[in-house]
């Protein structure tokens, strides 16, 4: 037939094929799209991840910090309170020694003077901050600094307290040295005497040697101007202890005196003995000139002593004559 006008008929339940995308046919601009889209968003994922976290740490750390700077405000302010308190109970010892002291009872007068300026300064008062605010780590510095200089301040008072106290303690050696120096003048004048009458050397020596033992003990105590509380009684003890000594030595330097005395007295009465009886004999040899001796015969001269005309054997000639002897009067005896 000429001319055939039918239509194809398109078979039912049956799809046109159409061709499937081939991977390997898929252009390279799109894959590099696709893989800028993940990469985007995987970075967009972590960015938001880690801002999530540093809020919550930042969140953690601001709460926990400000818990810890009221407790540090809160220390501060104790610890201020506390070391006030110990300073203001130092200051009531410095008041009470200041009474008890005065002027006459150191050396130096003007440390008086600093510690009643230290007590002023330290008896301002001094109150602790209250912990709340937005300043509170402010006000912890500024506790903290008040505390360090209250400290300060109590440090500096107690040392002039301890000078105070070791002034008084110099003071009360007093008594002690006065001894000392009174017994090293004693002992120093009969040293003296002594020498002058050429005494026995050896006690003499030791006073000596105890003297200038003393001196310089007294010299160590002169030269302090404070004593600290643990050696006050060892320098009193020190001091008492040479006098007791010197006292030793005293005493046997005074013996030796004394025996030398004695020696002297008994060799000038002895000389005072011959020398009268060298004038009797002059005496009676003057006499014999003068006077007729007839045996039996006696005469008392101007002082008393008895002449006896004796008849005398004459060593030389061996015959005997006639002669005044004398008979001098008793003689008192030294110690008697």
């Amino acid at each position: 037939m000429v001319g055939n006008t039918q239509k194809p008929v398109a078979q039912q339940g049956r799809t046109p094929n159409r061709a499937r995308p081939n991977p390997q046919n898929v252009p390279a601009e799109q894959i590099a799209k696709a893989r800028r889209r993940w990469t985007i968003a995987i970075i967009v994922s972590a960015v938001i991840l880690v801002a999530l976290v540093i809020g919550l740490v930042a969140m953690w750390v601001m709460g926990s910090g400000s818990q810890g700077a009221r407790s540090a405000c809160a220390k501060a302010s104790q610890d201020l309170t506390k070391q006030y308190t110990s300073l203001q109970q130092v200051v009531s010892d410095a008041e009470s020694t200041l009474a008890a002291v005065d002027s006459s009872q150191v050396k130096d007068p003007a440390m008086l003077d600093d510690i009643q300026a230290k007590v002023q300064q330290a008896s301002k008062e001094v109150k602790p901050l209250e912990c709340t605010g937005k300043d509170v780590a402010k006000k912890t510095s500024t506790m903290m600094a008040q505390a360090e200089t209250l400290k300060k301040q109590q440090t500096e008072l107690e040392a002039a307290l301890r000078a105070i106290q070791e002034a008084e303690n110099l003071n009360s050696l007093t008594v002690a040295k006065k001894a000392l120096e009174e017994k090293i003048a004693q002992a120093e004048k009969l040293a003296q005497s002594a020498a002058d009458i050429e005494a026995n050397t050896e006690p003499r020596a030791s006073l000596a040697a105890q003297i200038e033992d003393a001196k310089r003990l007294l010299n160590q105590v002169n030269s302090l101007s404070t004593v600290p509380d643990d050696k006050v009684d060892g320098l009193n003890e020190s001091m008492r202890a040479s006098v007791d000594r010197l006292d030793e030595d005293i005493t046997a330097v005074t013996k030796a005196i004394d025996d030398k005395r004695l020696e002297q007295a008994r060799k000038e009465s002895e000389e005072q003995l011959l020398r009268q009886q060298q004038q009797m004999e002059q005496e009676r040899r003057a006499q014999q000139g003068s006077a007729t001796c007839e045996v039996g015969q006696m005469m008392v001269d101007a002082n008393g002593n008895k002449f006896y005309c004796r008849t005398v054997l004459d060593p030389a000639t061996g015959t005997g004559q006639t002669t005044w002897v004398g008979e001098p009067a008793e003689q008192s005896q030294p110690g008697n």
